[in-house]
């Protein structure tokens, strides 16, 4: 399989079965030097992890045979589909 090919392939497989994602939310602050003056930099200051759930007709569609071409085996079972999503982390 095509290294494009794949990436596509391990994304669509961490959508159809949902994965966590953590976003950083960063702010401009505006940050007091020693010599007096003031200097902006962002800054983070909050982490959200969040779960997106799985996206059932993408499931659905590769389930009934849509990411097969090509592959010899295309079935992919639970263990490689919850690598592909542990490796994409």
């Amino acid at each position: 399989m095509s290294d494009s090919r794949e990436k596509v392939m391990k994304a669509f497989i961490k959508r159809a079965c949902g994965y966590k994602t953590k976003e950083e939310v960063r702010e401009l602050k505006e940050i007091k030097k020693p010599d007096g003056s003031t200097e902006s930099e962002l800054v983070l200051t909050k982490v959200i992890s969040r779960d997106v759930p799985a996206d059932l007709a993408a499931a659905r569609w590769y389930l009934e045979g849509g990411g097969q071409g090509g592959r010899e085996n295309a079935e992919i079972t639970l263990k490689e589909a919850q690598r592909i999503i542990d490796e994409s982390d």
